[in-house]
């Protein structure tokens, strides 16, 4: 997290402060993410977030119901294949540090006018407004 010159952020040559580690996370009970989804899509010509894209692997059998019976079917080959997981979807999760340092409170209202899922607040006053496809919520380091 880059912050501004502000009292809660610690000093840049304080690498070993522990607060950085710490945080707060909240899911929105409402959300907005094709607006999160175009916010993040450029860059921001006010510079108040850095987005952040990555692939994330998403387990999605669980959403699938078990039938009454499962059908196995097995072949013979002369090679082994590596097959693909298909219990397995890759999704780009996109998460945005805002530019400057802020409190809990000013964190989680800044994020839900960007249409984030959720918020990663750190004690160092980073904040961390994070999308839809991401996983527990987001990146866990400031």
């Amino acid at each position: 997290c880059c912050c501004v010159l502000t009292d809660i952020c610690p000093k840049p040559n304080n690498t070993s402060t522990p607060l950085g580690k710490q945080s707060v996370v909240e899911a929105y009970p409402e959300t907005f993410p094709h607006l999160f989804q175009a916010l993040m899509s450029e860059p921001d010509p006010q510079e108040r977030w850095t987005p952040f894209t990555f692939p994330v692997d998403h387990d999605i059998s669980s959403y699938w119901t078990k039938p009454d019976r499962e059908i196995t079917y097995h072949t013979q080959t002369a090679e082994q294949e590596l097959l693909p997981n298909k219990n397995m979807v890759t999704l780009n999760c996109t998460v945005a540090f805002m530019s400057q340092c802020m409190p809990w409170n000013k964190c989680k209202t800044s994020c839900l006018t960007t249409g984030a899922t959720s918020y990663r607040w750190f004690h160092d006053g980073c904040c961390e407004c994070i999308g839809q496809e991401c996983i527990n919520y987001g990146i866990d380091e400031s």
